[in-house]
């Protein structure tokens, strides 16, 4: 009986010391710190998405924000689908996102041309491919959008602040077009 008590004190002694070795391994806190965009744009103009990436002063400061310069960020674009209410995909593109140490912001931005008026929501995800390993990857939480997206990492960033969304709204330009034609409804422009 006293051998099984030990084992068990062992295990408890173990799985303690384990959790405090986590929190000192060199572990990062990658955060959206905000996502801005105009409110209004015309059509065929070109507008400029800002993102602040951080990472968290609570990280540590060994942590590796960039494994060899393969982290990249996500940018998705949706239009409000006024048929049916529902925000229809209309493009992507990745970013790369630099190293960042702890405690430090890094300033991404991303041109958008927009060819169609109407509502649009621009999502963004830092470390979309999940190749940096965080201090708190628990938080992630599964959420169905319903908008037919599969991914699970992406659907699990929605719920965490490794994810920002920003609305905007395009309007006709001054000649009253509503559409540029011949050209996709956006444009990532360098």
């Amino acid at each position: 009986k006293f051998m099984k008590n030990l084992k068990i004190i062992f295990f408890l002694l173990l799985i303690t010391s384990c959790d405090k070795c986590c929190e000192i391994l060199n572990i990062c806190d990658l955060l959206v710190d905000t996502l801005e965009a105009p409110k209004n744009v015309s059509v065929g103009a070109v507008a400029e998405a800002i993102i602040k990436v951080a990472n968290s002063e609570e990280a540590s400061s060994d942590c590796k924000t960039d494994i060899a310069g393969l982290t990249t960020a996500l940018i998705k674009i949706y239009q409000k689908n006024v048929a049916n209410g529902n925000w229809d995909f209309v493009g992507e593109t990745k970013k790369n996102q630099p190293e960042l140490e702890a405690g430090k912001i890094v300033d991404l931005s991303q041109n958008i041309k927009y060819n169609q008026a109407g509502d649009y929501k621009i999502e963004f995800y830092t470390d979309d491919e999940d190749k940096i390993d965080e201090r708190d990857e628990n938080n992630n939480k599964d959420e169905d959008q319903g908008n037919g997206q599969k991914s699970n990492h992406l659907q699990k960033l929605i719920n965490t602040n490794n994810f920002s969304v920003v609305y905007l709204t395009v309007l006709p330009d001054k000649n009253g077009n509503e559409t540029i034609k011949g050209v996709p409804v956006v444009e990532f422009v360098n």
